[in-house]
């Protein structure tokens, strides 16, 4: 979605994506860096589109931008595979060269509260109306 300007897929777009995914058990990524967090009104823009990932990338607004820091949620089938094979390869054989980093957790966590307490989705509910008609106002303009 943002290499293209952030153009919203048609309605049927990521129905049919499932489908295809689904079908040839392909796992499905959803990169969640640009959407997650409120800008789109929901928490994750997998919300907004009713698409059900296998991993899930976010990153950018885990920290509302203050620290960088990046993560991967992963469904529980993901999940049983990576614990199967930790038995056997050790704990830290899915691991990430800056993972857990307690500075940028600490950011991340603190974010995560603020948006909750500041009801931020809600908030963006609320004016994302009024911003999109000035945005296309001002696409009248040019």
């Amino acid at each position: 979605m943002g290499a293209g300007g952030v153009i919203p897929p048609p309605a049927t777009y990521f129905d049919k994506i499932q489908a295809v995914v689904k079908k040839y058990d392909i796992l499905f990524i959803a990169d969640e860096v640009i959407c997650a967090f409120g800008r789109l009104g929901t928490m994750y823009g997998c919300d907004k589109y009713n698409i059900k990932p296998d991993l899930v990338s976010v990153a950018k607004a885990l920290s509302s931008a203050y620290m960088p820091i990046g993560a991967v949620m992963v469904s529980p089938e993901v999940s049983d595979v990576i614990h199967s094979q930790s038995s056997k390869l050790g704990t830290f054989s899915h691991g990430f060269t800056y993972s857990g980093h307690p500075v940028a957790c600490a950011v991340a966590i603190e974010a995560l509260k603020i948006y909750k307490e500041r009801n931020i989705l809600d908030h963006v509910n609320r004016i994302a109306p009024k911003f999109q008609d000035g945005v296309k106002a001002y696409g009248e303009l040019a």
